[in-house]
This record gives structure tokens, sequence and C-alpha cells, in this order.
């Protein structure tokens, strides 16, 4: 069984995480589903080689369910990438 919960995004709602690659100067990518399936919500270069931490301002989206997350490296580097302490950060 999948653990399955929405979220509804308010006024200053994020969404944060962590994420790890050993290789220097990789891009992510997050999608998420507010219903009607997967939209890119945000994506950058970061650093590699130490844990970061990524806060993802969902503004944009305030009043929208989130029914869905995917969070992935966009540089082929999957096999190398970690990511923890995924949470919805809602006031």
């Amino acid at each position: 069984d999948v653990y399955k919960r929405q979220v509804t995004i308010t006024a200053g709602s994020t969404f944060d995480f962590q994420l790890y690659n050993v290789v220097a100067g990789r891009e992510y990518q997050v999608q998420m589903d507010f219903g009607s399936g997967f939209t890119w919500v945000a994506g950058s270069t970061y650093d590699g080689g130490a844990w970061q931490a990524i806060s993802i301002d969902l503004s944009a989206h305030v009043g929208e369910t989130v029914v869905g997350v995917l969070i992935y490296p966009s540089g082929g580097e999957a096999e190398q990438s970690y990511i923890d302490n995924a949470e919805f950060i809602i006031p």
C-alpha cells in the first residue's frame, strides 16, 4: 500500500527537502500533481558532494491541493542522487 496524503497550499507554504549527489553541478526537477496530472513546479542546479537544503515557494499555488510529488535529478545521475527530509511547511 502506498501512503497517500493530500495537502492544501496556503499563503507562505513551502516544500522543503535535502538533496545529495556525489557529482557537482547537477540539476533537479520537482513536479506536483494538483489533481489533473503532474506539472513542473521548480528546478535548478545544485552543488554536489554535500547535502543541500532546498526550499520551494508555493505561493503561486495557494488554494490548490497537492495529491502527488515527484523529485528527481534531471541531469542523468539518478543512481548517485539521494533525497531526504521532504516535507510541506504549511503555516
